[in-house]
């Protein structure tokens, strides 16, 4: 009898492996961009990284990432918020970034992305200074730090 439970387990977890926590947090940004996307300008986009922070202090994990929306002549890169409302991560904020932008961490409620701004001379494909910027969350706004 054992050994038919370890099997049906065995083949069970080969043919339906459990979605882990990222994976799950994958499916819910990918679900939410897609509802912000135009499809009749054909638009993609790609996520520039992802991260779990209670940054409200309400002891609820937020879902933080910067994602790159592609059209077929022009890109845009932003920071969003999902908040877990009654277990379901709803929409809470989104903030447009320039240039090219990617999650570096949190820290501190702080959020720290990874950006190559424009300089006054640059064309617009080639965004030229390194720097890192600083967010943050209060009231379901996303603010840059001066």
């Amino acid at each position: 009898m054992k050994t038919k439970h370890i099997l049906f387990t065995y083949i069970t977890l080969l043919f339906f492996p459990p979605l882990v926590a990222g994976e799950e947090i994958d499916i819910v940004i990918e679900n939410h961009i897609k509802t912000e996307l135009s499809e009749i300008d054909r638009e993609g986009f790609e996520v520039q990284g992802s991260k779990l922070a209670d940054l409200n202090n309400d002891k609820k994990q937020e879902i933080v990432f910067v994602w790159t929306r592609l059209g077929p002549t022009y890109w845009k890169n932003y920071l969003t918020i999902l908040k877990n409302h009654n277990g379901k991560y709803v929409h809470s904020a989104t903030f447009a970034l320039n240039g090219l932008a990617s999650l570096e961490k949190i820290k501190n409620n702080k959020i720290i992305v990874s950006q190559t701004v424009y300089a006054p001379e640059d064309p617009i494909c080639c965004p030229s200074i390194d720097k890192k910027i600083t967010y943050t969350f209060k009231d379901d706004d996303i603010n840059k730090e001066q």
